[in-house]
């Protein structure tokens, strides 16, 4: 959930250069760690072209669930479709920090069979806020979806001042059962889920709020569901 303003979602190319096979039979150290300047060295810009038919998904008609703007997304694909989940604010203005807009955020899904035609879900939120008693009541969003032997397996932010992380499950992609809260962290945003089936781990890396501007953590388990507080995200228990 990025706090700016963000109208559409749009596609951006990048070729990456090739592996060589030596390269390809060496096993995965951990992840290095870097500091933002080398982050931000590493990135560039060069090989990045926008796409001319941009954007490729708009935000809905005025009253609509998604009419406001539409943010963090993730794509995978499933066969021949592919799968894109989005958040969305129903309500979005120019104040960077309104907490009320943002408690209007919610999770959608949309289809295509080529990553530029995109037709939305008639489901629409696949994902919605929790009801008044739930703890994602204060809105859902940053989705991150894999798909594994059958299931497609949602993590997702909810909450506002106090965010945590949550987890839902969903057979054809549409229709999610919502597993619960599943970290006790505060202030995260911005998911990416890793599976390393060799290791049995899943690996999580988001933006932590309260660590700016280095803010990249990443919490591991041996299952889908993580669970831990944020002195414990480095705990191969968590």
């Amino acid at each position: 959930m990025m706090f700016k303003l963000s109208i559409s979602i749009v596609i951006l190319a990048c070729v990456a250069p090739p592996t060589s096979a030596q390269e390809s039979d060496q096993k995965p150290e951990s992840p290095p760690v870097n500091t933002h300047e080398q982050l931000q060295q590493m990135a560039g810009k060069d090989d990045f072209k926008p796409f001319d038919g941009n954007p490729v998904l708009r935000p809905g008609a005025k009253g609509e669930w998604d009419a406001g703007a539409l943010g963090t997304m993730n794509v995978l694909k499933v066969g021949d479709v592919l799968h894109l989940y989005y958040e969305a604010w129903g309500v979005r203005s120019s104040k960077s920090d309104n907490w009320s807009e943002f408690a209007s955020l919610q999770i959608g899904h949309a289809t295509s069979p080529d990553g530029i035609h995109w037709t939305k879900d008639p489901a629409n939120p696949v994902l919605p806020k929790g009801g008044e008693n739930d703890w994602d009541r204060d809105g859902t969003w940053d989705p991150f979806v894999l798909y594994e032997n059958g299931v497609f397996k949602m993590w997702y932010g909810a909450g506002q001042k106090q965010c945590d992380w949550g987890y839902a499950v969903s057979t054809d992609g549409v229709h999610f059962v919502k597993k619960g809260q599943i970290s006790h962290i505060g202030q995260v945003e911005d998911d990416f889920v890793v599976h390393d089936p060799a290791s049995g781990h899943y690996f999580m890396y988001y933006r932590d709020r309260l660590l700016r501007p280095k803010r990249l953590r990443y919490p591991r388990g041996n299952t889908q569901r993580p669970v831990g507080s944020r002195n414990e995200m480095n705990s191969p228990h968590v």
